[in-house]
């Protein structure tokens, strides 16, 4: 059985020859510490600082052998892809202000945090100069995509975030973080069906992007609209109903129309409004944090909705194997049995893992999740 034979399996709530196992995102410290060599897959700022010197062949080339070769090496059976930087586009060097500083053409100060590999601006220049010109993509920003489409779309499951962005220069933005944050949230107080027939019309006529990225050998979009952070969601079951069930629904309409499926990614305890999602048809639920009910959710909705999770990424990194080793094995216990289940992070596996941690989960999931279960024979 191939890896996207038994992630559909998992979608279609039927038992495979094992569990499936996925992460969304990886990022640089496992990939180096897998591969045994530096990589410019997902590692952020390195990344930023070789477009800058020109050198975005050597990025692109090195991601695409990576990505490849991480996949085989681990045995996930799951793999993003995302448009890269056009060959024909400029990138622009900022301007040094001191070690770790910088100002880009609109006075904005960058500042490298190395904990995270991350450029972030710190402080909004006062200038604001006309747009740096690009020429159209000339098309290689499918350069990496189309690699590992050729390389495992016959034998993986494939996903790439919904978004339809491509751009240069964009940093998490510290200082604008909240802007505009009070505002919405008295307009979702006010009048959330204003805000729902908003996300309607924002839905209306995506299917046929998806269907431009179906034709590109994609199996599954994923989708990221943050209901809330952490432990709580942004409004009530109630006001979800009325501001933002329509316009997901519409959204996974959308995508399920142009032949692909959803995964569903939300960085807040959804407990309250697991009914919602199931009813606005997602295909799978991934980022599942510790505090949320997995087993439970298995219990109520698992026959109508794949879960994708199970070991905690905070005790990724600083718990000890042992610990993911159990999380793992409650997971399989609650979660395995009927299909309908991904292993996975409950985010992504940060730049903090622990290399023996995440090899404990791979472990546990490949020599213990072979169906029929334990539990089960």
């Amino acid at each position: 059985m191939t890896s996207k034979q038994r992630v559909y399996k998992a979608l279609e709530h039927q038992e495979a020859d094992r569990i499936p196992v996925g992460e969304a995102y990886v990022d640089y410290p496992i990939i180096e510490q897998v591969l045994g060599r530096k990589t410019f897959y997902r590692s952020h700022a390195r990344e930023t600082f070789a477009l800058w010197e020109g050198r975005r062949d050597e990025v692109v080339d090195g991601q695409k052998r990576d990505l490849v070769e991480f996949v085989r090496r681990t045995g996930l059976d799951m793999a993003p892809v995302w448009y890269v930087t056009p060959r024909n586009w400029v990138v622009e060097k900022p301007k040094r202000l001191g070690e770790d500083t910088w100002a880009d053409r609109a006075g904005n100060v960058l500042r490298y945090v190395p904990q995270t590999e991350d450029l972030i601006v710190v402080e909004h220049g006062r200038s604001e100069p006309p747009p740096l010109e690009q020429p159209p993509p000339d098309g290689s920003e499918w350069e990496l995509w189309d690699h590992v489409v050729q390389e495992l779309g016959e034998t993986h499951f494939l996903f790439a975030s919904g978004g339809t962005h491509l751009g240069i220069g964009s940093y998490p933005d510290v200082p604008n973080r909240f802007r505009g944050f009070e505002e919405w949230m008295m307009r979702l107080r006010e009048n959330p069906e204003k805000i729902a027939e908003e996300e309607v019309e924002g839905a209306r006529g995506y299917r046929e992007r998806a269907r431009v990225l179906a034709a590109r050998g994609l199996d599954a979009i994923r989708i990221s609209p943050d209901y809330g952070y952490g432990r709580a969601t942004y409004c009530s079951p109630d006001c979800f109903r009325r501001a933002f069930l329509p316009g997901l629904r519409a959204l996974v309409d959308e995508i399920h129309g142009a032949g692909l499926k959803v995964h569903f990614h939300c960085d807040a305890n959804m407990s309250e409004l697991m009914d919602q999602v199931v009813e606005a048809g997602v295909d799978m639920y991934q980022s599942i944090e510790p505090h949320e009910p997995i087993d439970r959710y298995k219990r109520e909705v698992g026959d109508r909705l794949t879960l994708w999770g199970g070991v905690s990424c905070h005790d990724l990194c600083m718990a000890c194997p042992d610990d993911i080793r159990r999380q793992v094995r409650f997971a399989l216990r609650h979660c395995a049995p009927g299909g309908g289940f991904i292993l996975g992070s409950s985010h992504n596996i940060l730049p903090a893992t622990k290399y023996e941690n995440f090899m404990a989960m791979l472990d546990v999931a490949f020599t213990e999740g072979r169906y029929p279960l334990p539990s089960a024979a």
